[in-house]
């Protein structure tokens, strides 16, 4: 086997005691429990034994700097290399990203950046910019224009996408994997379903602004990354669910939320051309016996046995 890797996302990390306040999105999210689900996520990924950890954003709920020391506190203590993303969780906060530049060590200060890793290339796009209905973009959830309605949602910044266009068009023959936050294309429909409070949701595109990720960037986005046939597939979180489809060619696949059920990260072993993706819950299931709310009947976020595993040839030609 050439290498193995593990994808996670939407940690929420929450710095003890009494930061965090349970909730409801899907289900109950445990964020009272984050150091105990910490625990249990470090076992699970050292007993896999990957080469490195990817991280697809919301590493932090909070998003401010203690709680980014604590998440990486806890990465640290994996014994292998991460990478990190920022998710909107992350960008909330005015000079936040400033502040946290030394924790995840990206080229010159900026939260989109690239490595290449084990014979595979990966594009990391910072997509946690917040984007208002006539495009401006500002790089923290600015109060007065979330409070007046007028964010469309997150996304990557023009100076993002036209560093993401110049990256394509290096290396073309690795094969490359591209890391957003926010999924830049999704199934046509989910199971009508509910978010917290009870209201019904309808899923097609998106339940709220904030998944919907882009604005009229989004095709054009999609159509460039589909031009490259190098690339052979696109991981993202968010949505805290657990998804795999294809989409011109490209493999589209979401993970789940380590802070509500069902508590799962993605294993990736790589071996010659394929890249086989399967789905690993934590070694304690007792967050997702806690976690899920059989009445709402939200099981379905954990996916269909396709959303699971999946097998991704590394060569798109």
């Amino acid at each position: 086997m050439d290498t193995r890797f593990v994808i996670m996302t939407d940690t929420h990390f929450t710095l003890p005691p009494g930061r965090g306040i349970d909730g409801q999105f899907w289900n109950r999210t445990l964020f009272s429990r984050s150091a105990e689900i910490s625990e249990a996520l470090i076992s699970t990924v050292k007993n896999l034994s990957p080469d490195f950890i990817i991280h697809c954003g919301d590493f932090t709920h909070l998003g401010d700097i203690e709680n980014f020391q604590y998440g990486v506190d806890i990465m640290d203590r994996m014994s292998c290399p991460y990478n990190i993303i920022l998710g909107n969780h992350d960008a909330e906060h005015r000079g936040i990203r400033k502040s946290i530049t030394s924790f995840l060590e990206n080229d010159k200060g900026k939260f989109y950046y690239s490595r290449e890793m084990a014979g595979l290339r990966f594009i990391f796009l910072d997509s946690a910019n917040w984007i208002t209905k006539d495009g401006k973009e500002t790089d923290y959830l600015d109060s007065e224009i979330d409070k007046a309605g007028h964010y469309l949602g997150i996304g990557p910044s023009q100076e993002g996408l036209d560093w993401l266009r110049h990256e394509l068009a290096q290396n073309q023959n690795i094969p490359t994997i591209i890391i957003t936050h926010a999924p830049i294309h999704s199934k046509t429909t989910y199971p009508l379903s509910t978010l917290q409070g009870g209201n019904p949701v309808k899923m097609h595109p998106c339940p709220y602004h904030h998944f919907a990720m882009y604005g009229v960037k989004h095709e054009s986005l999609r159509d460039l990354i589909a031009q490259h046939a190098n690339v052979v597939a696109l991981f993202a979180g968010h949505w805290h669910i657990s998804s795999i489809h294809s989409f011109q060619g490209l493999l589209h696949c979401q993970t789940g939320s380590l802070m509500e059920y069902p508590f799962e990260i993605r294993l990736l072993e790589k071996e010659r051309d394929q890249l086989k993706i399967s789905t690993i819950g934590l070694n304690n299931s007792q967050f997702k016996n806690d976690s899920f709310i059989s009445e709402w009947k939200n099981q379905w976020v954990a996916g269909q046995p396709n959303d699971r595993i999946w097998n991704i040839a590394l060569n798109r030609t």
